[in-house]
């Protein structure tokens, strides 16, 4: 079974957010979100909504598998 890991897909996040040119300020406000959640995600500390991680993904230029992190549990 898979847990998401919040604090990998918030590095994640962040990381596909500098390459493609998007600050924390510039994605909360092409999103319509605060700057603070947007910098909870990165922080590992929310996750995006489903709804969220399809924009987010079509942002990228990614599928949402490719945004989120995992890691297995026992």
């Amino acid at each position: 079974m898979k847990t998401i890991n919040t604090i990998k897909t918030g590095q994640n996040l962040r990381k596909l957010s500098e390459e493609r040119g998007y600050s924390a300020i510039r994605l909360s406000r092409t999103l319509g979100f605060s700057e603070d959640c947007v910098f909870k995600w990165f922080a590992g500390i929310n996750v995006p909504r489903v709804d969220t991680l399809v924009m987010l993904a079509e942002i990228f230029g990614k599928k949402i598998d490719d945004l989120i992190i995992c890691d297995e549990i026992a």
